[in-house]
């Protein structure tokens, strides 16, 4: 997380100050969400789903639409997948407990698959499991800003550049990235913030039949 943070630190500073042969990227304008916006029944189709669960190995899967701009329910529309490790004393449950790993950008799904070995027996024996991928992410409508070769390079680069050739290159790399994501699905990458992923989780828990929401989240989460 520290080294991600100094990137992204490095990037902002250093793309305003460095001089590249890339081109500039611009970013897109972030909408203000405003809840009161929303008249009362504007999401009421989204309310109305069940989660349909499906057997995915020793787990079950499903997946639910949100809207892609809760400011414009009417529009474009995105999927939300979710991974469920149902409760070991199923007579006994309690309800459904939602996780997420946070990063931003880490898998709930993949983070529910380790339950038992993150969680004690008696949230085990009295929770479902459920964690899913959040938008942008994964199984959920994602998005892929470099190639899998491309990717190895972006980790692989130093993020505490010593030298004036080691910041132009961090740049760089930072400056493709960008161009790869707005290239990749420029009308998601607004609507990728915690505001939305807020919205989302409180459709998630409609969803599984929850009057309220039983959630833990870990780092960012």
């Amino acid at each position: 997380m520290r080294r991600w943070l100094m990137v992204v630190a490095c990037a902002a500073l250093l793309l305003t100050g460095c001089t590249s042969d890339e081109p500039e990227v611009e970013p897109s304008p972030v909408p203000t969400p405003s809840i009161a916006s929303l008249e009362p029944d504007a999401l009421s189709e989204f309310y109305e789903q069940t989660a349909d669960w499906s057997e995915c190995g020793q787990f079950e899967c499903a997946t639910i639409d949100a809207p892609l701009s809760y400011e414009d329910p009417d529009g474009r529309t995105i999927n939300l997948s979710m991974l469920k490790r149902v409760a070991t004393n199923e007579d006994d449950k309690i309800g459904t407990l939602f996780i997420n790993p946070g990063g931003p950008g880490v898998s709930g799904v993949e983070y529910a698959r380790l339950a038992d070995v993150l969680f004690t027996k008696p949230v085990l024996d009295n929770y479902d499991i459920v964690g899913w991928d959040p938008r942008g992410v994964g199984e959920s409508t994602s998005i892929n800003c470099l190639t899998d070769e491309e990717t190895d390079t972006f980790l692989a680069a130093d993020g505490t550049p010593d030298t004036s050739a080691e910041v132009v290159r961090l740049a760089r790399l930072n400056a493709k990235f960008t161009r790869g994501c707005v290239t990749d699905d420029a009308e998601l990458i607004p609507h990728l913030g915690t505001f939305s992923s807020a919205r989302d989780m409180d459709l998630l828990r409609s969803s599984v039949g929850e009057q309220k929401l039983n959630y833990f989240g870990a780092s960012y989460g």
